[in-house]
């Protein structure tokens, strides 16, 4: 709390990092990030799981559509 505290004080834009290889918890983590201030979201890809090309984008869409106001950073 002390980095969002500190970003919003200097104006500064937050990035935080959501990634998870479970989409739900991903999307939980982002929407829990942007509602204590964060602007954009670092997501990486679901790492064990080994998803297809589609199933990168649904993960990356589920997650982009849990948060509309955040931008997304793959």
């Amino acid at each position: 709390q002390l980095g969002i505290r500190a970003a919003k004080e200097t104006n500064m834009q937050l990035m935080v990092g959501v990634g998870s290889n479970d989409t739900h918890r991903s999307a939980e983590e982002a929407k829990h990030a942007v509602g204590l201030g964060a602007q954009t979201l670092l997501l990486i890809t679901p790492y064990y799981n080994k998803p297809s090309q589609n199933g990168l984008m649904a993960h990356f869409t589920q997650v982009a559509n849990a948060v509309p106001e955040a931008e997304i950073v793959l």
